[in-house]
């Protein structure tokens, strides 16, 4: 499993402030067996935290970002990441609420311009509440990277980190992928992946070749227990219909 972590602040790279947040996530991924694939500190700025979310989501299955969320001119987080993988950054009534909630627990006086303007999600991003903080999390997936969007101040960073990011990482642990590289079209095996998803406890997923050279679909099954009865399934129907499978890899 590959796990990347993304800094972002300029407080960080000028010295202002000592990072403590990668120390922790490598901390809690050790307790569990796992590590840090990379880490890349950026500045608060869009082009870098751009190229930085990119960069990382070829190669990894999780990554953590931490800083640029709040309620300030220097939080531009959401918006980089949005941009580069083309997703809208939309005003969000849940976020606001979340928001408003925060501040008023914390005896913070809300100023309603700048709650409207910082309340906002990524295109169906999933939000966490920040139970000792303002800004919530946000998680996305994007092309099977498990990207998660956290507020750069220790204690909330920790919070998310043991409330969210490791369930997440403890499930995907249990899961394995089968890859299989398939001699056909995408739309001659379409219906054998909705019967397998609807017989099983699996996720499928359907690569068609893009690059110069690719000759085959790439066919992704992941699961736990129903893993392997519905992989027996898929090789056999695929059989039955005279597809080949070129190649099977396991993970």
């Amino acid at each position: 499993m590959q796990i990347a972590l993304l800094l972002i602040g300029d407080e960080i790279l000028n010295g202002e402030r000592e990072d403590l947040n990668a120390h922790y996530l490598i901390k809690k991924l050790g307790e569990k067996n796992q590590k840090l694939s990379e880490l890349l500190v950026v500045p608060d700025e869009i082009e870098k935290i751009k190229s930085g979310i990119l960069y990382l989501t070829k190669g990894n299955d999780f990554i953590i970002t931490s800083g640029g969320l709040g309620l300030t001119p220097d939080d531009k987080t959401l918006k980089a990441i949005a941009s580069a993988l083309n997703l809208e950054l939309k005003k969000d009534e849940e976020v606001k609420k979340l928001i408003m909630s925060s501040l008023k627990k914390l005896g913070v006086k809300v100023n309603h311009f700048i709650v409207e303007e910082f309340s906002k999600k990524i295109d169906d991003a999933e939000i966490f509440k920040n139970e000792v903080g303002v800004a919530p999390c946000q998680h996305l997936v994007f092309q099977e990277c498990s990207i998660f969007v956290l507020p750069g101040v220790p204690s909330e960073f920790r919070y998310f980190v043991n409330s969210v990011v490791m369930k997440y990482i403890e499930k995907a642990d249990k899961e394995r992928t089968e890859t299989f590289l398939v001699n056909g079209r995408e739309s001659d095996f379409a219906d054998i992946l909705q019967k397998i998803e609807k017989e099983f406890s699996v996720k499928t997923a359907s690569y068609p070749p893009v690059e110069i050279g690719e000759k085959y679909v790439k066919v992704k099954i992941t699961g736990q227990k129903d893993l392997e009865p519905a992989v027996k399934l898929f090789t056999y129907l695929l059989k039955e219909i005279g597809i080949e499978i070129e190649k099977r890899i396991s993970a």
